[in-house]
């Protein structure tokens, strides 16, 4: 008896384990069909989903300060904005590199620029005039999101 319970229970999970595979080749195949076809009705679509977001852009001032303070403000700064992210009231803030005028951007999850004014009001940054701003209106669809590059963490 015990034979024929450990030979029906091979059988099961033989067809189990096959079962599986023939799923995950299925999706596999569907996903790779899953191509988009970018056409007008496309584009429509995704322009009817569209959101106003705030997006704002960092100056670098004329103002001069300790290296020691620069560098509290700026520990400051990142803990507000990764604060603001855990949130969700900002989706991404990086800083630019290659450009003397701008030295960094951030987009908040929302059109209202006073509820941005206040927000960013409070960084020590701006508070001691080390950075000025800039607010636009910036839109984009919902859901996109920035990719990895080949270059990686720095």
């Amino acid at each position: 008896m015990e034979k024929v319970i450990n030979s029906a229970w091979e059988t099961f999970n033989s067809q189990l384990r096959l079962s599986l595979t023939l799923v995950i080749l299925l999706v596999a195949d569907l996903d790779a069909e899953a191509q988009v076809t970018i056409d007008e009705k496309y584009v429509q679509e995704q322009i009817s989903k569209v959101h106003e977001y705030t997006l704002l852009v960092w100056h670098l001032s004329n103002t001069q300060a300790p290296k020691d303070s620069i560098q509290k403000w700026k520990n400051d700064h990142l803990r507000i904005l990764f604060q603001l992210q855990a949130e969700n009231k900002v989706s991404f803030f990086g800083p630019i590199t290659n450009n003397k005028s701008m030295v960094g951007i951030a987009v908040f999850n929302t059109a209202d620029t006073e509820l941005v004014n206040k927000q960013i009001e409070r960084d020590p940054l701006v508070e001691n005039k080390f950075l000025t701003y800039t607010l636009c209106k910036w839109y984009s669809v919902p859901d996109q999101k920035l990719q990895p590059t080949s270059v990686g963490p720095k």
